[in-house]
């Protein structure tokens, strides 16, 4: 698989992301963490956003994790 694993952050709050992959992307990943200004996923591909924060040793960012509250894809 060309992504298997998408660990930690990405952030880019004026940026894009583009998932055009003949497979899934991120699947493998404890968790990953995306802020964007706009997520494309296209051409039948499958973006996995994993939340299993530890399982991994990578710090997560404040405010992301168990907390209080809703989780949403906002437009």
């Amino acid at each position: 698989h060309l992504a298997d694993e998408l660990l930690g952050t990405i952030y880019l709050p004026k940026g894009r992301i583009f998932v055009k992959s003949p497979s899934s992307v991120g699947q493998d990943s404890a968790f990953t963490v995306i802020v964007a200004w706009m997520v494309h996923v296209r051409n039948k591909s499958s973006l996995f956003l994993n939340t299993d924060y530890s399982a991994t040793d990578v710090p997560v960012p404040e405010g992301i994790g168990p907390v209080n509250g809703s989780i949403y894809l906002t437009n």
